[in-house]
């Protein structure tokens, strides 16, 4: 650890710009290249219908079970300009090395809060084009994957990341130590 104590992030300790984007990018970038080589794979793979009908809940369940996770520990471990985030546990010394159980807690917390968040876009999107054509709708487009992107990482950056470093989970938090 630094020079300083870890500081919890709460509406009373100033969260800047800069901190916001290093961990909103840290955390979009990676998600955003596995949806690429998904989109990818979805589009340009030769594939028979019932394997196409296997690829999207196999693609949800690793999503869930395996790449947030990760993408999460690797957040936390990295080592940023001006601070580190730790996970805090009582009576043990804190660390930036999560157990897969606080990974998968913490990527829980920023799934359903950015599906809740999709749910009203994402309805109004269905409203504007009904009644439904005959026209296949293009779920997996470069334009339906580089929307997805940028609205991932505005809402990390506008509103998860602050909701994931200010929770207090079950056994640990997380803290914010300026270096």
């Amino acid at each position: 650890m630094g020079m300083n104590p870890a500081i919890p992030l709460t509406a009373h300790t100033p969260f800047s710009s800069s901190e916001r984007f290093q961990l909103a990018w840290a955390l979009a970038w990676p998600c955003a290249a596995i949806d690429l080589l998904y989109e990818l794979v979805w589009n340009f793979a030769p594939m028979p219908d019932f394997a196409r009908n296997l690829l999207e809940p196999i693609d949800l369940a690793a999503s869930l079970l395996v790449i947030t996770p990760w993408v999460v520990r690797r957040t936390v471990a990295l080592q940023y300009s001006g601070f580190r985030i730790f996970a805090v546990q009582p009576a043990k010394e804190s660390t930036q090395i999560l157990t897969y159980f606080q990974s998968l807690s913490i990527g829980w917390l920023l799934i359903w809060r950015m599906v809740a968040a999709s749910v009203g876009p994402g309805l109004a999107i269905v409203l504007a084009n009904w009644p439904p054509s005959n026209t296949p709708w293009a779920s997996h487009s470069p334009f339906t994957f580089a929307f997805s992107t940028l609205a991932s990482f505005a809402m990390f950056y506008f509103w998860l990341v602050s909701a994931a470093l200010n929770k207090q989970y079950t056994g640990f938090s997380l803290r914010l130590e300026r270096v």
